[in-house]
């Protein structure tokens, strides 16, 4: 924690400005800044192709002396039947919407309940940066260690998910890490209830957008720029991202990109050069798969001759290990 020298307040490791008086904290790195940056070195700092892993499975067959013919049998798969209209979630998520269900998984979008005990997740009033901010102490911050603006009061949307085994269990120790960044959609909670036909096992994070299907280059190299610069964040928390990044993993806020999935993410107290490329490499491949509509890299003639050696470089050869290095 770093203390404020003006009103003494202790702010996260990382503040640029002080959470509950504004002051710029001089010791600190200068603020993440979510506006444009320049285009010519894509900060893409990305990848190289994603691993696959081949399945294999074994059958044995048994030959019975007299077999005798098995009826086929139907069983009536229980279905998680969502919570009701105006429910409450843990004491603090008041339901909103009902999004989806499945078989073991509800989707919801929640607001925070009113409680005045309750320290609430707030964003900065920055329109270009909205940083979300979850409460870390007993005393609610009230500006952005971002970029020193305000942060608003009022209340979020978050998406809630709800499903019947602990498929979140993990998240706990990213919600330890307190992640604070202008494109980072962080989990805001992790909790489970037990209900009539079971318990149930929650995940809150904020509600975004999802990425086009079809988007333009440009549009992607500033997705690539923007998410790049919240890797390098995310390695220095010790984050190493999963086996494949998906547009499950990529959030839009107002044309803004987001890391906002973090179920498949491992923490590390140090993270090598070789998990730094190979996080890179994965952000890399998604931004290549959206603008070429293919998984598997290959020099593409309707891309620059540029952006073609970019990828070339990091998604086949040596690669990066820092977005910075393209900024």
């Amino acid at each position: 924690m770093v203390t404020c020298p003006k009103c003494k307040a202790e702010n996260r490791p990382e503040a640029a400005f002080c959470s509950r008086c504004g002051t710029i904290l001089f010791t600190q790195p200068a603020p993440a800044k979510p506006t444009e940056q320049p285009i010519e070195i894509f900060s893409l700092a990305v990848p190289v192709p994603a691993t696959f892993y081949e399945q294999a499975a074994a059958q044995v067959a048994t030959k019975e002396a007299f077999p005798v013919p098995v009826e086929p049998t139907t069983v009536a798969i229980p279905r998680l039947q969502p919570i009701s209209e105006g429910s409450i979630f843990a004491d603090r998520f008041r339901y909103h919407t009902l999004l989806s269900q499945s078989e073991h998984e509800n989707r919801y979008t929640v607001s925070e309940s009113s409680q005045a005990d309750n320290l609430s997740v707030r964003i900065c009033s920055n329109p270009e940066c909205r940083t979300i901010h979850c409460p870390v102490g007993p005393d609610p911050e009230k500006y952005c260690t971002q970029c020193g603006h305000a942060l608003e009061d009022g209340s979020l949307l978050f998406l809630l998910q709800e499903a019947d085994t602990d498929k979140f269990d993990y998240i706990k120790h990213v919600l330890e890490l307190h992640l604070v960044h202008p494109n980072i959609h962080p989990p805001i909670a992790n909790f489970q209830q037990e209900m009539s036909d079971g318990t149930r096992y929650y995940l809150a994070t904020p509600d975004s957008g999802d990425l086009p299907t079809q988007p333009e280059i440009s549009d992607v190299l500033d997705w690539g720029i923007q998410l790049a610069g919240a890797l390098d964040y995310l390695q220095s928390k010790g984050i190493v991202l999963g086996d494949e990044v998906t547009s499950a993993d990529i959030g839009l806020v107002e044309n803004k990109a987001v890391w906002r999935n973090f179920n498949s993410v491992r923490i590390l107290p140090m993270l090598t050069d070789r998990e730094k490329i190979n996080n890179l490499r994965l952000l890399g491949l998604a931004m290549y798969s959206l603008m070429t509509g293919s998984n598997t890299y290959s020099m593409d003639p309707y891309l620059p001759p540029a952006l073609n050696d970019l990828f070339e470089k990091a998604l086949v050869k040596e690669g990066f290990t820092s977005g910075a290095d393209l900024i």
